[in-house]
């Protein structure tokens, strides 16, 4: 019983206890496993809100799905076409915009409605960009009804 004793005020047994801590850390504090990256192609409904506050994206989370609207578009007209490539992997959310000009004459537009059926609840890392006007975002958003997120679009 004496050398038991012993062995648990020993250095080898504070050694041997700090590496299975870490370990417990570092299983811990791994990332959620990613699967498959699946690419959805999304055509969008466009409006005249009249909301002149910038480049934005809002999210807005329901019970079924994920409203996205694009806002602060410029020089669009109801001719034209604003689409989203969105790959998701179950932890990674990347969604690449696409704007394709109309006639150069209609009424004037300046959201983008977009539906997301394929998300599930839980956590993304969102990426968004807008190679044709240059303008990007990074977050992180929580998928649960009654959440919504808007960010502000920068370059």
């Amino acid at each position: 019983m004496i050398l038991l004793s012993g062995f648990f005020s020993s250095v080898e047994f504070y050694v041997i206890m700090s590496i299975i801590a870490a370990a417990i850390v570092a299983f811990a504090s791994r990332p959620q496993t990613r699967r498959e990256m699946h690419e959805h192609l999304l055509a969008s409904r466009l409006s005249n809100t009249g909301d002149n506050s910038g480049p934005y994206v809002e999210f807005v989370c329901h019970d079924d799905f994920v409203s996205l609207a694009r806002g602060g578009l410029e020089e669009l007209n109801d001719s034209s076409a604003v689409s989203i490539a969105a790959a998701c992997d179950g932890v990674n959310l990347i969604i690449e915009e696409r704007i394709s000009q109309g006639k150069p004459y209609g009424m004037p537009v300046d959201t983008a409605a977009f539906t997301l059926d394929f998300l599930s609840q839980g956590y993304y890392n969102v990426r968004y960009n807008s190679s044709a006007t240059g303008l990007f975002v990074a977050f992180r958003l929580h998928v649960r009804p009654g959440i919504v997120a808007r960010r502000i679009l920068s370059r």
